[in-house]
């Protein structure tokens, strides 16, 4: 399929051929960087209620160092989503785009999107933690099967550079 047709799709209303072109013509795409057609087809996606349009707009904005990221991912974290848990305790632990900044409500975000499989919040979270002082032996080898799945996953992947983030 072709850009074309993929914009067709897009204008269409299908969400997939949406959120493709949004995070195509984002600065994570390949499609080349135009950051007003990367938000308004993820824009449009997010507004049709689909949740990798939502999430991938509430990363678009907070690239961007909109406050509007703040209120998506509130919205996504009260829908239970793991990618607004984790966004709010990023912006939590440093006290990022207004939020004020307190580490250990930060922690205990993004300890809930680490509980429910979130990779990247796992990983903050035990550096956060450590930066914290709360890293000790026993957590540091409760860590252990986590750096196992981690490299495992990266070693199967061909875009490992591009599987944390």
């Amino acid at each position: 399929m072709n850009r074309e047709e993929i914009e067709d799709l897009a204008n269409r209303g299908d969400v997939r051929a949406q959120v493709y072109l949004g995070y195509g013509f984002s600065k994570h795409g390949t499609l080349g960087r135009d950051e007003t057609k990367a938000e308004m087809w993820l824009r449009k996606a997010a507004e049709a209620g689909d949740r990798d349009g939502q999430r991938r707009l509430c990363r678009f904005l907070y690239d961007r160092q909109s406050v509007e990221a703040v209120v998506l991912a509130k919205r996504l974290a009260e829908q239970d989503d793991i990618y607004g848990w984790y966004i709010l305790g990023h912006l939590t632990v440093h006290g990022d785009l207004g939020v004020m900044k307190n580490k250990s409500e930060g922690i205990r975000l993004l300890a809930i999107a680490a509980s429910k499989g979130h990779i990247v919040s796992q990983i903050d979270l035990l550096r956060f933690s450590n930066v914290l002082g709360f890293m000790n032996p026993i957590t540091l080898f409760r860590a252990l099967p986590l750096f196992a799945r981690l490299f495992a996953i990266m070693k199967q992947s061909p875009n490992s550079d591009k599987v944390l983030r």
